[in-house]
């Protein structure tokens, strides 16, 4: 039988996990809650337990809405996920009609990862006979929920060739949940529509129907095409590899071509290749009322794992990586993911966790 000892006070989670080849690996997650302050993040008071699966904002349509939380329970990220959900504010939540917002990761005086954009109050798509559909100036706001729908975006019907009458939806596969990928022709003129108050600063919104490059701090859904490239080619092999697994009582193996980053769930900016240290420095600007600019220290913890393989063989220690940051602005908490992926044929009877701190 395995056992988990965890003598940190973070909760975990261990489970099987199907990897390619069909071969179950042994994973252990383990997730902390911090509250954020300047300068150093402290352990908070109550932690959340690793999340067992992804859910959306709207869980009836979930294949047009943006993730609300992004599930643990994965087999391995080959790099370190940052992603920020919630509402960010302006200055001293002074009405702004937009403002800059960003995250930065800093080792040491290099800079790892920086991502941001512009972040803007409600405006609209509208028509005029000069200007055919485009977008208002925006109002003043002091606050922007950071999440896909207020991105560019969307879904739109599509009419068949053969059969006017007859229409299939066509997503906007970089971000199904947006707004502005949509039929004009289909749309009231004397109607006003909601407009992305969320852009690129490279690749300002301007007209709708247009390619935009996927724009957000949050958490990617897997079937976006962010992370669906790397999902590998479900071709005429793979079914009748499917078709065969089935007919024997297997589970379908992944395709020969899948790539684990398929699990790295942040936008690409906010993906480190490599796994960070986990005493990083972080900014956010543009985030958090009370601080235009904004920053802290991620807390400088090690897990690390004593696991016993076989009765008659020394325990082996074994490192966890932290594979996953996420800046919750409406708690003011980061919670961070340590993960370990062991190959079925390590044998673990029992694993034990602890935990050290460094600077």
């Amino acid at each position: 039988m395995k056992e988990v000892d965890n003598q940190t006070p973070f909760p975990h989670l261990f489970f099987d996990k199907m990897g390619p080849g069909r071969r179950f690996h042994d994973v252990v997650v383990v997730r902390g809650s911090f509250d954020l302050h300047p300068d150093r993040l402290t352990l908070a008071k109550e932690q959340t337990p690793p999340i067992l699966a992804d859910s959306w904002w709207d869980e009836n349509n979930a294949e047009l809405s943006s993730l609300r939380e992004v599930g643990d329970v994965l087999l391995h990220k080959p790099g370190t996920d940052v992603f920020a959900t919630g509402t960010a504010y302006s200055s001293q939540r002074q009405p702004m009609e937009h403002w800059s917002a960003g995250v930065m990761v800093i080792r040491e005086q290099t800079v790892l990862l920086k991502h941001f954009l512009e972040l803007t109050g409600p405006r609209t798509w509208q028509h005029s006979l000069l200007k055919g559909w485009h977008l208002s100036a925006p109002t003043s706001t002091d606050a922007v929920p950071l999440r896909y729908e207020l991105a560019y975006g969307g879904v739109r019907l599509k009419r068949s060739r053969q059969d006017k009458k007859t229409f299939t939806l066509d997503t906007y596969q970089p971000n199904p949940s947006g707004t502005g990928y949509f039929n004009t022709n289909d749309l009231e003129t004397h109607t006003r529509y909601p407009g992305p108050q969320i852009e690129s600063p490279d690749h300002p919104v301007r007209s709708p129907n247009k390619s935009y490059p996927l724009t957000g701090f949050g958490p990617v859904a897997r079937f976006w095409s962010a992370r669906k490239q790397y999902a590998g080619t479900y071709d005429a092999a793979w079914r009748e590899q499917f078709s065969f697994s089935k007919a024997n009582g297997l589970a379908p193996d992944f395709p020969p071509d899948f790539d684990l980053r398929f699990y790295q769930c942040a936008p690409q900016a906010l993906i480190s290749p490599k796994h960070l240290a986990g005493n990083e420095r972080m900014g956010l600007g543009g985030m958090l009322a009370d601080s235009t600019i904004f920053s802290t220290h991620l807390p400088g913890i090690r897990i690390q794992a004593h696991i016993l393989a076989a009765a008659a063989s020394p325990a082996q220690l074994m490192p966890l990586n932290l594979d996953t940051v996420h800046i919750d602005l409406d708690a003011r908490q980061i919670h961070l993911t340590w993960r370990l992926c062991l190959d079925p044929d390590f044998g673990v009877r029992t694993l034990t966790l602890d935990w050290s701190t460094f600077s």
